[in-house]
């Protein structure tokens, strides 16, 4: 049985994918980040505490912990996270920002509250042009 579709969705979708794309390629090349990296960092800002688990990053963002690991070993190296060992038990181990995380946790921020409402209004247009069709 053939899927009906209107051939435009996996034309604006594309368009859509390309949007994000450049914006990672951006973080890639200005900040040595991708947008995943950038997402993990904000999600650790963000709780109380101001700390995760590897296994806590990648429940919430819906991965494997060895494909969490790889994306925080990046940041690792770039140090923007490091890590202790919990106290009570040591193969635990809590993932912490740098102040030089924190600010380009911010400065990536403020990048994309810039950049996002040029996507949004461009994905307005594509769904505009969507239903013209």
């Amino acid at each position: 049985m053939m899927l009906k579709s209107n051939p435009m969705e996996f034309a604006n979708f594309s368009k859509m994918y390309r949007l994000f794309l450049q914006t990672d390629s951006h973080l890639k090349s200005t900040y040595s980040i991708s947008f995943e990296q950038y997402r993990i960092m904000a999600y650790i800002l963000s709780l109380k505490q101001q700390e995760a688990t590897v296994s806590e990053v990648g429940n919430h963002f819906g991965s494997s912990s060895p494909a969490i690991s790889r994306k925080i070993r990046v940041l690792f190296n770039l140090h923007y996270i490091v890590d202790h060992a919990d106290s009570h038990d040591r193969r635990v181990h809590w993932l912490n920002l740098t102040p030089e995380g924190k600010e380009l946790t911010s400065t990536v921020a403020d990048f994309l509250v810039e950049k996002i409402p040029n996507i949004e209004t461009q994905v307005e247009e594509l769904s505009k042009t969507d239903l013209n069709h």
